[in-house]
């Protein structure tokens, strides 16, 4: 798997529920890996160092 189709699937994946109208803002719905992209704070559950360090850019 690429590095864009890692972004476009993960960027996909997080903006749904606001997409849905599930919530205003993706970092707000607590599925969601979003808020530790937007806050830095891992959760214990969104373990998302590994993307940030794939993902040039993030």
């Amino acid at each position: 798997m690429d590095d864009t189709y890692l972004l476009n699937a993960t960027t996909y994946t997080e903006r749904n529920p606001v997409k849905a109208e599930l919530g205003d803002r993706a970092e707000h719905w607590p599925w969601s890996s979003a808020a530790a992209h937007v806050t830095g704070e891992l959760d214990g559950i969104a373990e998302t160092p590994w993307l940030t360090e794939r993902v040039a850019g993030w």
